[in-house]
């Protein structure tokens, strides 16, 4: 077969084109951001020569978002270069290597462009996962290596000189770590990203640095509790106090809690205090919510809204009382649960005057007869509780009741209606009270009622239709009311004698 000289010529050039011709672009290896004491955002830039190899110096063009591109010409043939002025402690830096000044009369070769990891400033995420805080990191792509690209995030702490892998290694621009292990809340970290070519394992680039302060926890010192509960009977007001307020700035918030039972499954968030005040909480949330017969504790939240701590559970005094007319038996219920014992102060006003001690009962149930206190003309009795344990340290008081004194009523059973002028009628009196409805009846032996008054001055005079009735036993039944809204009413039997 014969082969032309042209064909032969065609042959060489094709060969040339398709990969035996040198290129006269350089390479470059890496740019990494290294700073220094007076130049945060300086990059470190390496690169190879071109294939010819007959390159007598570099430009390096350096590219910055909003900026004009900058040339450098180094009139030497170093293969590195520090830019101390760039900023990539700012923004991402580009850069291309172009080399110049072939003896043969090439032309200059432009590199690759190159770009430097940009970390934005990493989120501190007080909540994290399940309460664990974490830290979130978002950067940029190294750019140059194509798809050759793995990350992993480094700290260290100020004064540290070695930077150490958290372990993430990731192809992914945005990971978070959890601030637990070798990060210890409360401290300052500095943290990078750390680009590696995969093609090539010791050809690494870092990113700019930047700083983290994690959050103090919450000391475990730090008391909560509720040391006076206040039942006005419309309302309850629950005072507190915690030992170190401004202790915790993650503390967000504390929250008066409200259960049916002490172990506080199911609780309801009914009042919430978000800045205490100089140590003291006091929550006074109203009377829809704060039912007395339940059982409450103070709870501080982050702001996640996890529990932090929960103050010692109370349940607000409820004070009652049943009555046999002046006869009074006072029941109330314990306030501070596992305090040790309480001690208890009845508390009395007579006709709203000032409250005082009455009694102190051990316990309940209480009797108290007020018939014979104060005097004859008191009306109205009021009453509270008062409850202290640690020796004092934690206080209840109780709602207030009152009891109008029961009218002192006067009834003889027997009268002589002989016409001698005594003893001629009979009736109920009330004394020392304002009487506003008033009913007397008196019935004979076969229920007939032979008389009925409504008014205490119309007495029984022993009579019916006209005639004296017989000696003898005859029921009656009266119904006195005060205006006090005391009512008294009473039945029995009344003896008419003739003597």
């Amino acid at each position: 077969m014969h082969i032309s000289f042209y064909s032969i010529v065609f042959l060489g050039l094709l060969f040339w084109h398709t990969g035996y011709a040198q290129s006269n672009k350089p390479v470059i290896t890496r740019v990494s951001v290294e700073p220094e004491v007076n130049a945060p955002g300086a990059v470190f830039i390496e690169w190879q020569p071109s294939e010819l190899g007959t390159e007598t110096g570099y430009d390096l063009i350096r590219y910055a978002p909003g900026a004009d591109e900058e040339t450098f010409s180094l009139n030497n043939t170093n293969l590195t270069y520090r830019d101390n002025l760039a900023r990539a402690d700012e923004n991402v830096i580009g850069y291309h290597v172009v080399a110049t000044g072939f003896p043969g009369g090439e032309a200059d070769g432009a590199s690759v462009q190159h770009k430097t990891i940009f970390l934005t400033q990493p989120v501190y995420d007080t909540c994290g996962t399940n309460g664990v805080p974490n830290i979130v990191f978002t950067w940029t792509h190294y750019v140059g290596w194509g798809t050759n690209v793995s990350y992993s995030i480094l700290y260290k702490q100020p004064g540290e000189t070695t930077f150490t892998s958290t372990g993430i290694i990731t192809s992914d621009t945005t990971d978070s770590i959890s601030v637990s292990g070798n990060l210890i809340p409360g401290n300052t970290y500095q943290f990078l990203i750390r680009a590696e070519n995969t093609a090539n394992n010791s050809i690494i680039s870092n990113s700019n640095i930047k700083e983290v302060q994690t959050a103090v926890p919450m000391p475990n010192s730090q008391t909560l509790t509720v040391n006076e509960v206040l039942n006005s009977g419309t309302d309850t007001k629950f005072n507190g106090t915690i030992d170190q307020p401004m202790a915790n700035p993650d503390v967000f918030r504390y929250v008066l809690q409200q259960s049916q039972n002490s172990s506080f499954q199911s609780p309801n968030n009914i009042d919430t205090l978000i800045i205490p005040n100089a140590g003291t909480l006091s929550f006074n949330p109203n009377n829809q919510t704060a039912n007395p017969n339940r059982y409450y504790r103070i709870q501080s939240e982050n702001k996640c809204g996890l529990d932090t701590k929960q103050s010692n559970t109370v349940m607000p005094i409820t004070l009652s009382y049943t009555n046999n007319h002046n006869a009074m038996t006072f029941n109330w219920n314990s306030c501070f649960e596992g305090l040790g014992p309480e001690f208890y102060n009845l508390f009395m006003s007579i006709d709203n005057g000032s409250f005082s001690i009455q009694a102190s009962p051990p316990t309940w149930p209480f009797d108290l007869n007020i018939e014979n206190l104060g005097n004859e003309n008191n009306q109205k009795y009021c009453f509270y509780i008062q409850a202290l344990a640690g020796n004092g340290a934690y206080n209840a008081k109780s709602n207030t009741v009152c009891k109008f004194k029961t009218p002192k009523v006067t009834m003889p059973d027997a009268f002589t209606p002989n016409g001698d002028g005594i003893n001629e009628t009979i009736g109920p009196d009330a004394d020392n009270v304002e009487v506003v409805s008033f009913y007397f009846a008196v019935f004979n032996h076969f229920g007939t009622r032979i008389f009925e008054s409504d008014r205490s001055s119309f007495k029984w005079n022993g009579s019916y239709n006209g005639k004296k009735v017989t000696e003898g036993a005859y029921p009656y039944y009266y119904k006195i009311e005060a205006s006090t809204g005391e009512i008294v009413e009473n039945r029995g039997l009344i003896q008419v004698v003739f003597p």
